[in-house]
């Protein structure tokens, strides 16, 4: 459950960030990574520094609460058949959909009514862009059993994936204004048979803030959680000198892999420096499907046309300070495109930043990166990456390209 290690060393959190810090004298910060329950089937884990060694004990007992509120969340949020037999609130609500509605714990309903403004939020022409009820199509894709893995270059023929009248049947089940809640009785109801919730794309946000939240109760005051990818740190890190430092954290470059020559110098894009707040990234890059013929369909679904969206973003870094507004951000912006995303973002009444990886609309296979105001004088660039293509813009001015 734990792994102890008994001095600061270099930590890299897989794919996402990397954060570096040392120790100096008699006075020692002790890292401790607590690796927790596959909850929301993802991994999760908590980094702890603590001025002095802390008990085993006590550790235990961390892990142990956080578990419990991970697996409790899981138990209301999971829509995926594991074969473990646990039904949960959400998986009762989509198979009564149509039918009745469902009585739900009040946590639902309070992450449902935030994903809910969310997509009013992302709303064009009448159809939200963020749609926590793009399940039947994410259904008929199939991607999480079936994405591309290049170990087993398992690519799919053409023929195998959905046609236009599959997605055109899942397409008309796909409306967020169909989801009626009734607070006082605390039900959900969905209004036409065969729609379906799935609010993957938030509720990891919102079991970080719970973990962070129940951290700083049991007075941890230097942690980083990852939830499924979904940062949040806690409080300072801490330098040499004992001193209180902002985290330094690292953006992964997309496609990077161990096997790509100068990995360690190409991995990520560019590093910030952050203090109490959290980052997720949504792109095309980790959940795909990769067809014999070359084309490639990713997991986040354009609610017009059923497809992958396709509208030059690759990656999307939202920092903010509450990790549910985050993680639905990621990946509402993704899907909004760069001018969008700003307007979306200036409307907000709390700062968000972002970075933005897009492909090079004059030259393939060139990625072009750029960041939001708030940032230009944080990010710092990794030249490393321009031999792989990438290269730094600075800051977004919206239809300048620069």
């Amino acid at each position: 459950m734990i792994q102890y290690q008994k001095k600061i060393i270099p930590l890299i959190l897989p794919l996402l960030f990397i954060l570096a810090g040392c120790q100096k004298g008699e006075d020692k910060y002790y890292q401790y990574t607590l690796k927790l329950t596959d909850a929301f089937n993802t991994v999760n884990k908590v980094t702890l520094f603590t001025l002095g060694n802390t008990d085993k004990e006590i550790l235990n007992n961390l892990a142990s609460d956080m578990d419990q509120i991970l697996y409790e969340l899981d138990c209301k949020f999971n829509v995926q058949d594991r074969n473990d037999e646990i039904v949960t609130d959400l998986m009762l609500v989509n198979q009564n959909a149509g039918i009745e509605p469902i009585v739900v714990d009040k946590e639902v309903i309070r992450v449902l009514e935030a994903a809910l403004d969310m997509a009013d939020a992302t709303a064009i022409d009448d159809v939200a862009l963020y749609d926590p009820t793009i399940m039947p199509v994410s259904d008929l894709w199939d991607i999480t059993n079936r994405q591309y893995n290049s170990l087993d270059n398992n690519k799919l023929k053409d023929e195998d994936l959905p046609n236009q009248e599959e997605i055109d049947h899942a397409l008309g089940l796909v409306n967020y204004r169909d989801i009626l809640i009734d607070k006082e009785n605390s039900t959900v109801f969905l209004k036409e048979p065969g729609m379906k919730i799935d609010l993957g794309s938030i509720v990891k946000g919102y079991a970080a803030d719970k973990i962070k939240q129940y951290l700083i109760n049991q007075n941890f005051n230097k942690a980083v959680i990852d939830i499924g990818r979904n940062i949040a740190t806690v409080g300072y890190f801490v330098n040499k000198e004992l001193q209180d430092v902002p985290w330094k954290v690292g953006i992964q470059r997309p496609f990077a892999s161990i096997f790509d020559q100068n990995y360690e110098k190409t991995a990520i894009v560019g590093t910030l420096s952050v203090v109490d707040l959290t980052l997720v990234t949504s792109g095309i890059y980790e959940k795909y499907i990769l067809t014999e013929s070359g084309n490639q369909y990713h997991h986040i679904f354009n609610p017009y046309t059923g497809y992958s969206m396709d509208n030059g973003v690759v990656s999307v870094t939202v920092v903010c300070e509450e990790s549910i507004n985050a993680d639905a951000l990621s990946t509402a912006l993704f899907l909004l495109g760069i001018d969008k995303a700003m307007d979306l973002i200036d409307s907000l009444d709390y700062t968000v930043e972002t970075i933005w990886i897009l492909k090079n609309d004059k030259l393939s296979n060139y990625y072009d990166i750029y960041i939001s105001p708030g940032l230009e004088d944080n990010f710092v660039f990794n030249n490393n990456v321009e031999s792989k293509n990438y290269v730094y813009k600075g800051v977004y001015h919206e239809k300048t390209s620069n």
